[in-house]
């Protein structure tokens, strides 16, 4: 299990901070001036200790920064559609009997819905809005991510789901563990 976490992490790496930074140095060598770079929100997560993703991210803004091209930054908070992993991860998490959610669940959401992102982006790229400028882009609701995943539940289902909170800190060492193991985990521990 510790191979796989040190390959999903150094994955993560590779496809963001890696390739962003090779990405930068070939726009400049082309003289390609202005640089778009959809980011995530989660590099504003407090502790992103066990998420690679949002460190290599971190990384990858900090190329774009320094590049010297004429950028700007998207940090979409969670995307949806109809076929994104997340949602179809999110979907099967609030099909269950009783949901299980670590945390309290009070955590807030604003989740966008992909057309909507694509619309925001679209309209950065025609406005030609690269002034070294950063843009959070989320959806027009604010939710807790239990009364989320509840809706979600309800719309499926027609009746109300029974959630249960377990206590994140003991279990996030077993949900580490869990993560490697299942493919498709429907929540990445370092965004719990």
């Amino acid at each position: 299990v510790p191979d796989l976490l040190l390959w999903a992490a150094a994955n993560a790496f590779a496809v963001n901070a890696d390739a962003t930074r090779a990405l930068v140095q070939e726009c400049r060598r082309a003289g390609v001036r202005d640089f778009l770079f959809a980011g995530t929100i989660a590099v504003k997560y407090p502790d992103v200790g066990h998420y690679a993703y949002a460190r290599a991210k971190q990384q990858a803004e900090a190329s774009v920064r320094e590049s010297g091209l004429r950028y700007t930054i998207v940090r979409p908070t969670i995307v949806l559609g109809a076929d994104s992993p997340v949602w179809r991860q999110i979907a099967r998490l609030a099909a269950r009997h009783v949901i299980v959610l670590p945390g309290h669940g009070r955590v807030r959401i604003q989740p966008i819905f992909v057309a909507d992102l694509v619309n925001d982006i679209l309209t950065l790229l025609r406005n030609d809005d690269f002034d070294q400028r950063l843009y959070e882009l989320g959806g027009p609701e604010i939710t807790s991510f239990d009364s989320f995943v509840r809706r979600v539940h309800r719309m499926r289902s027609g009746h109300d789901a029974r959630v249960v909170h377990v206590p994140l800190g003991p279990v996030v060492p077993l949900l580490t563990l869990v993560e490697t193991a299942v493919k498709r985990f429907p929540i990445k521990v370092g965004q719990l």
